[in-house]
Formats: C-alpha cells, sequence, structure tokens
C-alpha cells in the first residue's frame, strides 16, 4: 500500500505497511479504486452538466465517494466493495446523461466516413472531448475558408447531424491522444484543447496552442466562453497545409453507429448470425497509450 492523504502518515512520507490511523493495505487499495472510478465518472458528469444536464443521485455518489476515503471515517472493506459495485452503477449513468446531452444537442450520430488526410489550406485541430466547444468554433468559421480538423478521441463528432452538417468540418489527424506531440509540431495548424488529453506543448507549436472549459496548460492562452476569435486569428496568420494523405495514408474511418443506427438493421443481424455469417460479436473501447502492450485492441482489431 502507499497511503499520504493525512497528516499523520508515517515519517511524512507516506504509510506503505499499514495505516497509522489502522487502515489495513487492502482497505487502502479499494479506497485508490474508488477514487480512480470517480474521477472518471466526473469527466462525463461535467461534460453533461456543460450542455445543462445533471442528476442529483450522480451529485449525492460524488459526495458519499468522497466523503467515505477521508481519514477516520470507514474501515469496513464490505462498504467499498459495495460503493465499487455502486459506481460501476453511478458511471453507466453519467454516461447515459451525457450520451442523452449530446443527442439532444447535436441529433443521434449517424454511420459516417472522416476522411484522415490532410487537405489543402489553413487550419484549426480540436482535441479532447467538448463538442458543444466543436460546434460554436464551426459556427465561428463558417466562410472563412478555414478547415476544422478533429484530434484522435474526437473522431466520433463526424457522427452527430449538427457538427457534420458543417462541410469545413473537413476530416480527423491523428492515432491515439499521446501523438499530439509530433502531430500538433507537423502541421501549421491552430490547436484548440478542449478537455483531458492535452499534454504540455512543445515549444514549436505553443504560441499556436489554446486551452478551453477545464482544459489548461502554463503559459498558454485559455479562452474562457465560446468567443474564438483568438484561435481563428491565429489559423489565419499561419501558412497554409500541403495536401497530404496524413499519419494513416489517407484511409477514411467509420464513425457513427449510434443505437439507433443499428437497430434499424436488427433483422438482417439477425438473420447473418442464424445464418452462421455473423459468428461473433467484438466491443472495444478505451484509449491506447504509448507502452507496448496497450496497443493491443488496436492490433486486435487490425486482424480481425
Amino acid at each position: 500500500m502507499f497511503c499520504y492523504q493525512c497528516s499523520q502518515t508515517a515519517k511524512g512520507t507516506g504509510c506503505t505497511i499499514k495505516g497509522v490511523c489502522g487502515k489495513a493495505p487492502t482497505l487502502a487499495r479499494l479506497q485508490d479504486n474508488l477514487l480512480f472510478a470517480i474521477k472518471g465518472i466526473s469527466a462525463y458528469a461535467y461534460h453533461a452538466r456543460e450542455l445543462g444536464y445533471s442528476d442529483p443521485e450522480i451529485d449525492s455518489f460524488f459526495e458519499k465517494g468522497f466523503y467515505s476515503t477521508l481519514t477516520n471515517v470507514n474501515f469496513v472493506p464490505s462498504d467499498f466493495i459495495e460503493l465499487a459495485l455502486q459506481a460501476g452503477r453511478i458511471n453507466a449513468k453519467a454516461m447515459a446523461l451525457l450520451k442523452k446531452a449530446h443527442i439532444e444537442n447535436f441529433g443521434e450520430p449517424v454511420p459516417t466516413k472522416v476522411p484522415t488526410k490532410v487537405f489543402k489550406g489553413k487550419g484549426i485541430i480540436v482535441t479532447g472531448h467538448n463538442l458543444k466547444a466543436l460546434y460554436h468554433l464551426l459556427e465561428q468559421t463558417k466562410d472563412s475558408g478555414i478547415n476544422i480538423y478533429t484530434h484522435s478521441e474526437m473522431l466520433p463528432a463526424h457522427g452527430y447531424p449538427k457538427l457534420k452538417k458543417f462541410p469545413h468540418l473537413v476530416g480527423n489527424l491523428g492515432r491515439a491522444w499521446f501523438d499530439q506531440k509530433e502531430l500538433f509540431a507537423k502541421y501549421p495548424l491552430a490547436i484548440l484543447g478542449t478537455s483531458n488529453c492535452v499534454l504540455i506543448p512543445k515549444d514549436e507549436y505553443k504560441d499556436r496552442m489554446f486551452t478551453h472549459g477545464i482544459a489548461r496548460l502554463p503559459g498558454i492562452t485559455h479562452i474562457e466562453g465560446y468567443d474564438f476569435s483568438k484561435v481563428i486569428d491565429k489559423a489565419k496568420s499561419l501558412p497554409e497545409l500541403k495536401e497530404s494523405p496524413g499519419e494513416q495514408g489517407g484511409i477514411e474511418l467509420t464513425t457513427g453507429f449510434s443505437k439507433s443506427s443499428i437497430l434499424s438493421h436488427a433483422d438482417k443481424i439477425i438473420s447473418l448470425a442464424k445464418e452462421g455469417k455473423i459468428k461473433r460479436f467484438f466491443l472495444v473501447g478505451g484509449c491506447d497509450s504509448p507502452t507496448k502492450k496497450n496497443a493491443y485492441f488496436r492490433e486486435f482489431v487490425q486482424k480481425l
């Protein structure tokens, strides 16, 4: 175990065998597990609230969960197992709330092919998960001649009708989130970071990077509200990009397979499964990371 949450912690650095408070290693791990879960849930709840959606049960769980991990509050491991199970349910509820917020604001996603090539012209790349910020940027860059790209995990934005209607939302650049230092340095784009996934920028592009919302970086201009004129002006001042295949060889990626899109083909899917033409269904979610073993799911999908 390693616990350093209170002023009594061993040697002022951290309890590693047993807590000074009496906490056992198993309890410490269960508390850590709960805190990791709450961090993830908070991201879904935060973005839902940006769009005007919240849920009192989710908010109440945050309070109870955080308070339970404080020193000298709860020493019962079974309670933290129950809280972990509750976290799973609350996590699903928060994701459903965010899905509802996205659909009611931007329409239900439809299958959409997304280019990964670089188009000729000036551009802005948006990284993160804030679809509201992307929408306002698209509105403000209409008829400006500026191309808007999503980066990596913002790929699903292209499936939402209210976003995909903008012809200057031209494509998605990058692979996983951790490639951004090389990608952003390579292309003369203005960069807007909107949520988790930002990294401390290289000097090569820090003068053309901006943050918004929850995301902040030292020495980087932060945009309050939804006026992106500074980002747009920066994009206009930069040289045009040359057309190229991009990092993925110019392939197209398909996104937008929402629940209704899949259910509209339910009869055909069931029929093909019964005929043995569809033998397995795979659900793959999550992020690659820089370590080789965490590229497993990318390699897995490529081999299907």
